[in-house]
């Protein structure tokens, strides 16, 4: 097989003995199914992005000697992790979309993931309560 040139010199056909196939690269017409840019981490993740420094703010605090300390704060940690699951359910469904691939498997571990820390924030916070009723006894005061 050879390839046949234009009158330009630039390929034009594939030849095989006496059948010749000609061909055109259209890279426009391949293009224009395509988006037109992968997408952007940062479009899809700016929820999270943008909320880190909130919740770091929320995270520390200051003991007695005006000493920057983390605070074990569940629904903080609960805010953080859904933002960054949040992110990549966005990307993972994007770029699914963009490479016409079918997101729906990755999708559905991201989403039992949401629901997995979900439910470890209902048993924390159904914890804490337990707590401050024994600590504060039955009427809450």
């Amino acid at each position: 097989m050879s390839i046949g040139l234009d009158k330009r010199g630039h390929p034009s056909s594939a030849v095989l003995g006496a059948v010749k196939a000609p061909f055109k690269v259209d890279l426009t017409n391949i293009a224009a199914k395509r988006p037109t840019h992968l997408p952007a981490w940062y479009r899809i993740s700016s929820a999270a992005s943008h909320s880190t420094v909130w919740m770091v703010a929320q995270a520390f605090a200051c003991d007695e000697d005006d000493q920057p300390v983390m605070r074990a704060d569940p629904e903080i940690v609960t805010a953080a992790v859904l933002a960054v699951l949040g992110a990549f359910e966005d990307l993972v469904q994007t770029l699914g979309d963009y490479y016409g691939k079918d997101p729906h498997q990755a999708l559905l571990t991201v989403r039992r993931r949401t629901a997995a820390v979900l439910d470890r924030q209902r048993k924390w916070r159904q914890q804490a309560q337990d707590d401050a009723r024994l600590l504060l006894g039955e009427s809450g005061t």
